[in-house]
């Protein structure tokens, strides 16, 4: 099992409609998510802020980048930055910012 992570920023007043997106996520997503090795993914929001941190369990790195090939996902990245900041306007994908493991307990 492989942990990455990452930090996003919300828009001003994006919470409440990134979080209607995700519960349910859409079926086709989780598959896609599911299929390319996806054991875990968690999204945590920072309360009083508006970051988020996303934690993510993978079986293979390769895998896994290749879910940013699939239409699903770059789909969902555009919906996403309704709620996300990005770099500029019209960008395809918000802004995610990789974190760095420091300290893990457990089993690796």
């Amino acid at each position: 099992m492989i942990g990455k992570a990452f930090r996003m920023r919300l828009r001003e007043g994006g919470l409440e409609g990134y979080r209607r997106a995700h519960n349910p996520l859409p079926s086709a997503l989780a598959r896609a998510l599911h299929d390319h090795g996806v054991i875990k993914f968690t999204i945590y929001h920072h309360e009083g802020t508006r970051d988020l941190f996303a934690s993510v369990e993978i079986e293979d790195e390769s895998r896994f980048a290749q879910l940013a090939d699939l239409p699903v996902c770059r789909e969902w990245w555009k919906q996403m930055t309704q709620y996300l900041e990005c770099e500029k306007p019209g960008d395809a994908k918000a802004i995610e910012i990789p974190l760095r493991e420091i300290f893990i307990l457990g089993e690796a």
